[in-house]
């Protein structure tokens, strides 16, 4: 089959969405299928495989990759949305031909819906997250996917729309660590007798993690041998480092920056427990990957992530930096429990083995194909 992907911001930065997205087109692409992806020119996507195609929509001027709050971005999408409109139209007068298109997000989802209507081409919503609009706009999809039973509910709950359910799924091979390498950076990282609590997430509001520093603030005066690290970038930048350096945490929470995918695995490793703070999460591909590194898991006790979780970790009150650091000094004082969830989170890990998972998404890509 010929699938195009259609992600404004894969080509431009990373994420969960982000992630999904791409190791469904290599597997895709690994099972011998046609794949494109079409998204915002950016600097990502250079390392691809080249029998995965990118077609790339130019930046409009003084536009910003993360604009989200500001009222500009709405314009932004509207260019971006005729621009993408045109490059399909320009695609299709040339040759190019899609048996269907997989999308993520509301915006591709009405260019996707418009050339549906064009040229007969069917659509699949995967459903990253909730709000109304993309209920809307998924309405109109020939199949919908959910990535967790909680999102499906919802959508179920509120739109009474159904979806099908599928996880998304990890690469257990990307956890088999050069032992040299991995020693070299925890020499870096970590000094004699520091306990390293890692997060990684995209710096944004939604992720919280000015909680995460209320509490390292606190931790910090009860053991400083408890370290933190965060792994990522995001509009939150400025204002987490901000409040690091008012709360005088600098040796303390350490924010490490956009790590590459190949890096990432090793930071899994020289951690000792990996914490999220996430004010709504609707999977978290970050706990499958915790998982796999075998790491006992804190998160917030909303949304998926006591469904994702399960008894890989503990939960604490959302946003309630108190109880965050409860659980934190819970699991870092009891070696008995930290093994405990390490174990569970190994064995939970397997259900979420790309190798499985990859199968059942084609199966719903193909039966779209056939249906149509």
């Amino acid at each position: 089959m010929k699938v195009l992907f259609f992600h404004r911001w894969v080509g431009v930065h990373g994420g969960g969405t982000e992630t999904h997205l791409l190791e469904l087109a290599k597997r895709f692409s690994q099972l011998g299928h046609t794949i494109t992806i079409l998204t915002r020119e950016g600097e990502r996507l250079t390392d691809l495989d080249k029998a995965i195609k990118v077609i790339r929509i130019s930046k409009s001027y003084r536009e910003t990759d993360h604009s989200y709050n500001d009222w500009r971005v709405y314009f932004y999408t509207l260019l971006f949305m005729f621009k993408s409109m045109i490059m399909l139209l320009k695609l299709k007068l040339g040759g190019e031909r899609y048996d269907v298109i997989s999308v993520h997000f509301v915006t591709e989802a009405v260019i996707a819906r418009l050339y549906r209507w064009l040229f007969g081409v069917p659509f699949i919503f995967i459903l990253e997250g909730y709000t109304p609009m993309e209920a809307q706009a998924a309405k109109f999809a020939n199949q919908r996917i959910a990535i967790s039973k909680y999102e499906a509910m919802i959508y179920k709950q509120r739109h009474g729309l159904v979806s099908k359910l599928i996880y998304i799924g990890i690469d257990f091979k990307k956890f088999v660590l050069d032992k040299e390498r991995l020693g070299t950076l925890r020499s870096k990282l970590v000094k004699k007798g520091e306990f390293m609590i890692l997060t990684v997430c995209r710096l944004e509001p939604r992720k919280d993690l000015l909680t995460l520093i209320k509490a390292a603030d606190r931790i910090r005066k009860i053991n400083g041998k408890i370290k933190f690290m965060i792994a990522g970038t995001g509009i939150s930048k400025g204002e987490i480092e901000i409040e690091i350096k008012k709360r005088k945490l600098r040796s303390t929470v350490k924010m490490l920056g956009f790590v590459t995918d190949d890096e990432l695995p090793y930071y899994y490793g020289v951690a000792n427990l990996f914490l999220l703070t996430s004010k709504e999460e609707w999977f978290g591909i970050v706990f499958i990957e915790a998982m796999a590194a075998g790491l006992p898991i804190v998160a917030t006790d909303v949304d998926a992530c006591p469904e994702v979780v399960a008894d890989s970790g503990l939960f604490f009150r959302k946003s309630d930096s108190v109880d965050l650091t409860n659980k934190l000094i819970e699991v870092v004082g009891d070696g008995n429990l930290r093994k405990t969830l390490a174990n569970n989170s190994k064995k939970r890990s397997l259900m979420f083995d790309w190798e499985k998972q990859i199968r059942l998404y084609e199966k719903e890509y193909l039966e779209v194909i056939k249906n149509d």
